[in-house]
C-alpha cells in the first residue's frame, strides 16, 4: 500500500488524499544531467489540522502578522512508499485559503552532481581484476554483478562443421563486459555517497536493469592506466661499461655471449646475461652498440661478425633477429708487415618489438666472429627491455574498467536516468543517492491515504502575499576556520510592513 509521508522538523504532517506532490527540476541544459541545480514542488494544500499548525509554527490566532512566516524555511523530508524522494528539503508557507495551508517544497542535487567528474575508465574496479584464462571466463558466466564474458561475435566466430562440437567459441576471442548496475554503484561510491537503487527493487525495471551490461566495443583489448603505471617500473635498462675483443684466430668461427656486469635493481629478472620473464608479458627489446670494430687480416674473409638476438621459449632457442657486419675493402690499415682491414660501426641497434614472453622464457645476445675475423665491442653497450602494456595478452591480468566506453560518469548517469525514466535525488546530509524509476512512483498513486476525518471545521481565510517591502534578510559573516561554530555572528533581521 502506498504511503506518502511528509515530515517537518521530524513531525509527520497530515496530507489530503487528493494531494499530488510533483517536482519540477531546474536545469541549465536539458541534455546535461550535471547542470541540475535543484527542484521545487507544485503548490500543496495541507489540511488545516492542529498537528499541521503546530508543525508549521502557524499560530491559532487568525489575526497574526502572517508576513513573518513568508521567507522562513523549515527542514522537511518526503517519503513515497518508503522511498526518500526528498530526503533533505525545505518547506515554505505561501498562504492559507479555504481551510487549507498552502506550501511548496524545494530541494537540490547541486552538491552531488558537482562532485561527479572524470571518465568511466577512471573508476576503481580493482576488486574485479582477474587473469584472462579458461577458468575465469567460464566462471564469469554465472556472475550477476561485476563482470561477465558474454557470447558476442566480434567477427571471429565461424561455423566449424568439422569440429565435433559444431560452432565453437574460442576463449581467447571473448571479451569481458561490465554490469551497468555495478558501474552506477561505483560512480556514486566514488564521490562518497551510498546508493539506494530502486531501479533494481522495482519488478518492472529490474528485469532489464539486472542484466544490462556495457560490452567491449573498442578495436583493441587494452590495459588500464592503473596497470600501465605499475608495470612500467619493471623495465630493464642496463649499460655495459667495458671493452672486449671477440676473435677467432683459427678461422673456424666461434660464438660469445654478450654479458653485462651491471645488473642494477633488476636481479630478479636479469642476471647479467639472461633476462628471464617472471610472468606473461609483451616486451620491446633494444641493444645499442655505441662503437664496434670488425677487422681481419689481409687475405682473410671479410664477412665480419654476426650479432644475434635469441629468445628461448618452451625449451627452444630461436634467433628472432640478427645483424651482420661486413668489412669494407677500402678500410685497409697498414702496419705489422701485413696490414689489416678494419671497419668501424657506430650507434648500431639490434631490436625486436612486441615479443610475447611466458614465465621462464629467456632473452640473450650472441656474437659470432666469423672466418678469422675480430669483433671489438667498446663500452656503453645499452640493453633496454621495455614492457609494452597496451594490449592484453591471453593469460595476463584484466582490469575491467579498461573495457568501459569512453564516456563521462555524468553522461552515463544521464543515460540511466533517461532509459528508466528515473529520478536521481541526493541527500547531502546523510550522503545517500536515491534512484527512483518513474514507473515505481506511478504504480503507487492509487494507494494514497484519506485524511478527510482529520480536517478541522475552521474555515477562516488568511492571505499571505509577498508584497510591499516586507522581507526577511540573512546577514552572514565570511567563514573562518578559527571561529566556531561556522554560523557564529550570523543573523536574520526582519523588516516588517508598517502601516502609518
Amino acid at each position: 500500500m502506498q504511503s506518502g509521508e511528509l515530515y517537518v522538523n521530524d513531525i509527520l504532517i497530515d496530507l489530503p488524499n487528493d494531494s499530488l506532490i510533483a517536482l519540477s527540476y531546474a536545469i541549465n541544459t536539458l541534455s546535461d544531467l550535471k547542470s541540475v541545480q535543484g527542484n521545487i514542488s507544485n503548490s500543496i494544500s495541507l489540511p488545516d489540522t492542529a498537528k499541521n499548525r503546530a508543525a508549521l509554527g502557524y499560530p491559532d490566532d487568525i489575526n497574526f502578522n502572517g508576513q513573518s512566516l513568508i521567507r522562513r524555511k523549515l527542514p522537511c523530508r518526503y517519503i513515497q512508499n518508503g522511498v526518500d524522494v526528498i530526503p533533505n528539503g525545505n518547506l515554505r508557507i505561501i498562504g492559507s485559503s479555504g481551510g487549507s495551508l498552502k506550501i511548496v517544497i524545494s530541494s537540490g542535487n547541486t552538491d552531488f552532481f558537482d562532485l561527479i567528474t572524470g571518465n568511466l575508465r577512471d573508476l576503481d574496479l580493482s576488486q574485479y581484476d582477474h587473469i584472462w584464462n579458461n577458468e575465469n571466463v567460464i566462471a564469469s558466466r554465472l556472475n550477476t554483478d561485476g563482470y561477465i564474458y558474454p557470447v558476442i561475435n566480434y567477427g571471429n566466430i565461424t561455423n566449424n562443421t568439422a569440429d565435433i562440437h559444431g560452432q565453437a567459441i574460442a576463449i581467447h576471442e571473448m571479451r569481458p563486459a561490465v554490469f551497468a548496475k555495478t558501474t552506477v554503484k561505483k560512480i556514486v561510491e566514488r564521490v562518497g555517497y551510498k546508493l539506494i537503487d530502486n531501479i533494481a527493487a522495482d519488478p518492472v525495471t529490474n528485469i532489464l536493469y539486472d542484466k544490462l551490461i556495457l560490452p567491449f566495443c573498442d578495436d583493441k583489448f587494452l590495459h588500464s592506466q592503473r596497470f600501465i603505471d605499475v608495470k612500467t617500473n619493471q623495465n630493464v635498462v642496463v649499460t655495459r661499461n667495458y671493452s672486449e675483443v671477440f676473435a677467432d684466430p683459427g678461422g673456424g668461427g666461434s660464438d660469445w655471449f654478450l654479458d653485462f656486469s651491471t645488473t642494477g635493481g633488476h636481479a630478479h629478472s636479469f642476471d647479467g646475461r639472461y633476462f628471464t620473464a617472471t610472468e606473461i608479458m609483451t616486451v620491446d627489446i633494444n641493444y645499442t652498440f655505441d662503437k664496434i670494430w670488425s677487422e681481419t687480416y689481409s687475405g682473410a674473409h671479410k664477412d665480419g661478425g654476426d650479432y644475434q638476438l635469441h629468445v628461448i621459449q618452451s625449451g627452444f632457442d630461436n634467433v628472432i633477429t640478427r645483424t651482420q657486419t661486413r668489412i669494407n675493402d677500402g678500410d685497409f690499415v697498414p702496419g705489422g708487415g701485413f696490414g689489416h682491414f678494419r671497419t668501424e660501426f657506430r650507434d648500431m641497434h639490434i631490436s625486436a618489438k612486441g615479443v610475447v614472453l611466458k614465465p621462464g622464457d629467456k632473452i640473450y645476445m650472441n656474437i659470432g666472429a666469423l672466418y678469422g675475423c675480430f669483433q671489438t665491442v667498446f663500452p656503453n653497450v645499452t640493453l633496454k627491455i621495455t614492457r609494452v602494456n597496451e594490449a592484453v595478452v591471453f593469460g595476463e591480468q584484466v582490469q575491467v574498467e579498461a573495457v568501459l566506453p569512453d564516456m563521462s560518469c555524468a553522461d552515463f548517469l544521464k543515460y540511466i536516468s533517461f532509459l528508466f525514466c528515473a529520478i536521481i535525488q541526493a541527500d547531502s546530509v546523510n550522503k545517500t543517492v536515491t534512484i527512483v524509476p518513474f514507473n515505481y512512483i506511478v504504480q503507487n498513486i492509487p494507494y494514497s491515504k484519506d485524511w478527510s476525518t482529520r480536517i478541522t471545521g475552521n474555515m477562516e481565510d488568511i492571505d499571505i502575499q509577498i508584497g510591499s517591502y516586507s522581507q526577511q534578510n540573512e546577514a552572514r559573516y565570511s567563514e573562518d576556520d578559527n571561529v566556531s561554530p561556522k554560523t557564529f555572528g550570523n543573523g536574520s533581521p526582519a523588516i516588517l510592513h508598517k502601516v502609518l
